[in-house]
């Protein structure tokens, strides 16, 4: 039952359980949502980062193939087998825990972010909860965020 041929053919499963997973979420309203805003899903960690011009204006072709060396490079682990099961629940248990342990504001923007198709003033505004800003700041947290991407070479849509 738990053999080494048993621990790679679930590693495997979870392999490509994990690409399918990397490549619906950069395809994903949270991903588009970011964009919006100057920032992206990273490849290989899967959080959010800045964005550069270079990225927001990459070829199909690149992004495919950064996508296929990301998931590429894992698959060499997948022959570690049950480590790499391990290793990969306890990344699963820690996403579990860290978004159940998470406050019921956070919880609530992430959700928008992730099913709703906001604006950029939508955007800002529910980065300001986030970040425990006053409200009555909007204009220049809308500021530091349009500087931010301008840094970056990008201009807000």
């Amino acid at each position: 039952m738990f053999d080494y041929w048993t621990g790679l053919g679930i590693a495997f499963l979870l392999w490509l359980f994990h690409a399918a997973r990397l490549l619906a979420l950069l395809n994903s309203q949270l991903n588009r949502n970011l964009n919006k805003i100057g920032r992206r899903i990273s490849y290989m960690s899967q959080a959010s980062v800045p964005m550069d011009w270079s990225e927001a204006h990459a070829s199909w072709w690149s992004k495919a193939g950064k996508f296929m060396l990301v998931v590429g490079l894992g698959l060499p682990f997948v022959f570690a087998s049950w480590l790499y099961v391990a290793y990969i629940v306890s990344i699963a248990l820690w996403g579990i825990y860290t978004n159940a342990s998470a406050p019921q504001a956070i919880r609530e923007v992430r959700w928008k972010m992730k099913h709703m198709d906001l604006s950029f003033d939508q955007l800002v505004r529910e980065s300001i909860k986030v970040t425990d800003e006053d409200p009555s700041n909007f204009e220049k947290h809308k500021q530091a965020v349009i500087e931010s991407m301008r840094e970056n070479g990008l201009e807000p849509s």
